[in-house]
């Protein structure tokens, strides 16, 4: 039983690190790139839009 319950936390542990890596690593650069299209193609409708 504590074997089993301390591999349920190990794994619970492993997972959550990875999640946070991968949390911390794509994310960032995900929002970025949406956020950089976004905004390019809001300034392109705004410029065809007001001039």
């Amino acid at each position: 039983t504590f074997a089993r319950t301390y591999g349920r936390m190990y794994t619970h542990y492993f997972v959550c690190s990875i999640v946070r890596t991968y949390v911390c690593f794509f994310v960032p650069s995900f929002v970025r790139s949406f956020v950089s299209s976004f905004l390019r193609s809001f300034l392109r409708m705004y410029v065809r839009t007001y001039i």
